[in-house]
């Protein structure tokens, strides 16, 4: 119990920032940004102009956000919440005859789903009937994330909801959903930068106590809300869970450490802000298999966590971690270091009145590894008590709330269920936030919802009573489904809205960007691009709609549409990489500088003897050049080392193209290590080689050209008896090369030998050495080149030219000249879905292509295949 007149501190026991430093030092514990929460909505519900630079005012109504907030002022360029000001868009079925009210939240899903449907519309609207106004005040500090469907549930109830904001000033007063409608009857700031926080305090109080009406309640919102909930409770004398535990509540570290001395598993930890401390921490842990994460101790999502498997990988996200500022705003101070617990992660979210503690929503993650982070969220499902392993998790959180003192209000528990049973992996006395967008599921399935279950734990004890202590099974199924962005660049399109509204079970769509945006890759909850809530009667439909889900958001799966692709948001248009700029490489680089890009210029070979060879009065202005240095024995570091400089640039990299076929290798390298439009490195190499590059057009069941590849003769001679061509026109050529440059037609075993002896081992006109050769059949006919471009693996042919190739001065193949041809022939048209066929089985999804293809008396086939653009100096 609390006694009367003991004295706590407010947020902690650190000295609170002078005015004005929130921006350029740490965030300390009484700043939003510091309290675990990341706000990503807009508002409709917004403050009145004026109201954010007093303390006080009445009428807080729907509105447009307050404007200089949206203006590209001093918060806008350097406030803390600048990552949390993202753009959100809600879309739900209602263009097929189904409806939104944002006034009582009341959703409706396809008919085709129309027993769920049922259940969903019975369980919202019975949610939100709203009731005969009262004259009692509900304040609810900080409404953002689901707070705001807190104060939309005390509006409905007849209240009047007065918001209190825990920070002076505060940025993000307007960012809850777009469907949200709440009328805030006043607002009051908490002024957390005043020096003395007792007198603060009482400021608040006493603005509280001045309303017209009594205050029946002050409820937090969001994690922010939390500290200022709990002072004001205990101030007021109001139901709630006052401030003795409040920090053991909030912080990480000093929550594990409350729950292991009450007895109850916890994690094995150590908070630490030198790494002697973590270095010897390990030496006595020892731990076997060595897997360790390190954390921020306050953060959100899965901001900075690092899952490592060695001592070094240990230090590394320490000294990444300490001192950073982490997503929230705040600067690091140390890192948190734990085990890692193995096992599925579940959510449990419960209420609690006068300590009477019952579960009402039980969600079970799906997390994984992806991007290079390993706690990424994919999703999550709703469970039941429907085995042993639930009835000890719930039995786990019920001590939780217990050992944290939460006796009245909501409580959203991570736990992982591991081999020796549930272990806590952070707690919140707060709703479960994702902006409350899984409420709907939640009420469908369940019949009730975390949001109701508050407002009744404090307001309506018949109503709380009536709940069971336990979830019961499941009216319906029901799925949240978190996009994972595999891919980053700038979106043109999100074609794949229309077909997620065909999905049987789809519910509701909310998406976090819109086309023009740049999308990052998701590696925590702030870099999510968007969400769709699932809901049918048949939970073999849900699981197919979130497989089909799955699928879109993988690259070319159709979800979205990218401009460009690139790793960085590019403040101009970007930087373009041309990987040896010669010959129509030179024409490309110059495009790329008239269309406004920043053109880069990389030579793939050090002191490239053909780095000259950039032909005709092309204007580059001061476009640099990074020089790879294929000399080193150690590629991988070379590699490195060029990536280093690229990414140096001021703008990011956002398209790498090869200049020429000596480029090709590398700028495949360069674009999959970038995080650009590329073809992978699964094929890069077949791509290239001749040999391969038959064989793999073979493999795919296509016409492809009888061939062998060899570096001595033996091989070779076989190869000719076994085959006996007749008439014996057999081909010579070097196995990478370009134009004619070494290709002979030979009339008999000697003159192949003769041939073979002349490639074999000699300097090629690309400047390398031949090693092997290839023989190959003679391909009869005419010979066309085929050009395409590719972008998503969609090939467009934008050129045909049919080659005047004839023996002349004894040379068998001297190009004399070619001309453009229609594809107004129906051979022509066979010509181009079959070059079409070789770029996918080669794998060429994006960018140029240039093919030489006789059309023999058995139809097309491949001569060889350049991933780059048709050549001869364009």
């Amino acid at each position: 119990m609390i006694s009367a007149g003991k004295s706590f501190a407010p947020y902690s026991d650190k000295p609170f920032a002078e005015e004005g430093a929130m921006t350029d030092g740490p965030i300390l514990e009484g700043a939003p940004a510091a309290q675990g929460f990341m706000p990503m909505r807009k508002a409709l519900s917004a403050p009145a102009p004026g109201l954010m630079e007093r303390n006080f005012s009445f009428g807080a109504g729907q509105g447009t956000a307050y404007e200089l907030l949206r203006k590209k002022t001093f918060w806008e360029q350097r406030n803390p919440w600048r990552n949390l000001t993202r753009t959100a868009t809600f879309v739900s079925s209602r263009a097929r005859g189904d409806s939104v009210s944002s006034a009582t939240s009341v959703y409706t899903i396809e008919e085709r789903s129309a027993s769920a449907s049922a259940v969903a519309v019975a369980a919202l609207t019975a949610a939100s009937d709203p009731k005969p106004k009262k004259e009692e005040a509900v304040c609810v500090v900080d409404p953002f994330s689901t707070g705001a469907l807190i104060a939309e549930r005390l509006e409905s109830e007849g209240f009047h909801v007065v918001r209190v904001l825990s920070e002076y000033n505060s940025p993000v007063a307007d960012l809850v959903q777009e469907s949200i409608s709440c009328s805030y009857e006043a607002t009051i700031q908490h002024n957390n930068l005043a020096e003395d926080q007792d007198a603060a305090l009482a400021e608040t109080v006493a603005a509280l106590r001045a309303l017209p009406w009594p205050v029946v309640g002050v409820l937090p919102g969001a994690e922010t809300g939390v500290a200022l909930a709990d002072l004001l409770v205990f101030s007021m004398e109001l139901r709630g869970n006052g401030p003795e535990h409040t920090r053991a509540r909030r912080n990480k570290y000093l929550m594990g450490e409350a729950i292991r001395q009450a007895g109850i598993r916890a994690v094995k930890q150590l908070y630490a802000t030198d790494w002697a401390q973590v270095e010897t921490f390990l030496a006595e842990w020892n731990p076997t298999p060595f897997i360790v994460v390190v954390k921020p101790l306050e953060s959100a999502g899965s901001d900075d966590v690092y899952k490592c498997t060695s001592v070094e990988e240990v230090r590394t996200a320490f000294t990444t971690i300490h001192g950073k500022t982490n997503g929230i705003g705040g600067v690091n101070d140390g890192a948190l270091v734990q085990e890692f617990l193995t096992g599925e992660e579940f959510v449990v979210d419960g209420v609690s009145r006068d300590g009477e503690y019952k579960v009402v929503t039980i969600w079970e993650y799906d997390k994984r590894s992806v991007n290079d982070a390993n706690f990424v969220y994919f999703g999550m499902r709703p469970r039941y008590e429907d085995s042993e392993e639930m009835t000890q998790l719930i039995d786990y959180a019920a001590k939780v709330v217990e050992a944290l003192t939460i006796h009245n209000g909501p409580s959203h528990m991570e736990v992982k269920i591991t081999h020796d049973g549930p272990c806590l992996v952070e707690m919140g006395a707060r709703c479960h936030g994702g902006e409350g967008t899984w409420v709907p599921i939640a009420e469908a399935c369940y019949g009730y919802s975390q949001v109701r279950g508050t407002v009744d734990s404090y307001f309506n004890a018949d109503d709380f009573a009536a709940v069971p202590a336990r979830p019961g099974k499941l009216r319906c199924d029901g799925r949240e489904v978190f996009f994972v962005a595999q891919e980053s660049g700038v979106l043109r399109g999100i074609p794949g809205i229309e077909p997620i509204r065909a999905l049987p079970s789809f519910l509701r769509l909310e998406l976090m960007c819109k086309p023009g945006d740049f999308q990052a890759l998701t590696t925590d909850c702030f870099t999510r691009p968007g969400s769709v809530q699932l809901l049918h009667k048949d939970d073999n439909v849900v699981k197919s709609d979130y497989d089909t889900l799955r699928a879109m958001e993988q690259p070319g799966g159709g979800l979205f549409d990218f401009k460009m692709i690139c790793p960085k948001d590019p403040r101009t248009m970007g930087v373009v990489v041309v990987v040896d700029p010669f010959s129509t490489g030179a024409q490309l680089a110059a495009e790329v500088v008239a269309r406004g890009y920043r053109l880069v210029m990389v030579l793939a070979e050090k002191d490239s003897p053909v780095a000259e060879l950039v032909v005709g009065d092309n204007e580059f202005g001061d476009a640099p050049t990074v020089q790879h240095d294929n000399t080193v024995e150690d590629q991988d570091a070379a590699l490195e080392q060029t990536v280093a400089q690229l990414m140096a640039m001021d703008d990011p990299v956002v398209a790498v193209l090869p200049g020429a076929e000596t480029g090709v290798l590398l700028a495949d390298r360069l674009a999959v290590r970038l995080g650009t439009r590329n073809n992978g490195m699964e094929l890069s190499l077949h791509r290239r080689n001749k040999y391969f590059m038959g064989e793999t057009v073979r493999a795919s069941g296509v016409r492809a050209v009888k061939q062998l590849r060899a570096e001595e003769w033996g091989p070779i001679a076989d190869f000719l008896r076994e085959w006996n061509p007749s008439p014996f026109r057999v081909i010579v050529k070097p196995i990478e090369s370009a134009g004619t440059d070494d290709v002979f037609l030979c009339k008999s075993t000697e003159e192949v030998q003769e041939a073979f002896l002349s490639v074999n081992g000699k300097i090629n006109g690309l400047g390398q050495r031949n090693i092997g050769v290839l023989v190959q059949e003679y391909l009869d006919g005419e010979e066309f080149v085929i050009d395409h471009v590719s972008r998503d693996g969609v090939h467009k042919c934008v050129a045909i030219w049919q080659y005047d190739k004839k023996p002349t001065n004894g040379a068998p193949f001297v190009y004399n000249g070619m001309r453009p041809r229609c594809a107004d022939e129906p051979i022509l048209h066979e010509m181009i879905e079959y070059a079409r066929k070789i770029l996918d089985a080669l794998d060429i999804r994006h960018g140029p292509s240039h093919m030489e293809v006789k059309l023999t008396s058995t139809g097309p086939c491949l001569v060889e295949v350049g991933s780059r653009c048709h050549g001869g100096e364009g």
